[in-house]
């Protein structure tokens, strides 16, 4: 998330921006999934990704109104991602794990999408939007 790209696409100044974006959070619509970078290398990203709750209220505002719409429509894998990501931070929160959950990447793409940090490992997870084919 670029909070300056979205201040300037919104034509609103960076600070209403934030502002606004903390509305949000506070309410429970949208959350930040911050990137891990502690003892890796300087070129990662270190950007947050920006994440919503509520799935059926990112369709919504995607305009997807039917299921069919969602398997063709080219966010389909980050609408996906949003699921699973959300998904893991609503049982962290509804069953006070106190976790923390992370993202890598680096500036060539590679990725982890989710990052778990305990005491002494890391659990990581890929999250993949595929359909099986039967014939």
């Amino acid at each position: 998330m670029n909070l300056n790209a979205l201040a300037n696409e919104c034509n609103i100044s960076q600070p209403t921006a934030k502002a606004w974006l903390s509305i949000l959070e506070s309410s429970y619509i949208v959350f930040l999934l911050y990137p891990y970078h502690e003892n890796f290398s300087k070129r990662l990203v270190k950007t947050p990704k920006l994440f919503f709750y509520d799935t059926g209220l990112l369709t919504h505002l995607l305009e997807i109104r039917e299921p069919e719409e969602l398997l063709l429509n080219r966010l389909k894998g980050n609408i996906f991602e949003n699921f699973v990501v959300a998904n893991f931070q609503k049982i962290n929160e509804h069953r006070y794990k106190h976790l923390h959950y992370y993202f890598w990447q680096d500036h060539n793409g590679l990725e982890i999408d989710i990052l778990v940090k305990s005491a002494r490992e890391f659990d990581i997870y890929e999250i993949k939007s595929a359909q099986d084919s039967c014939t």
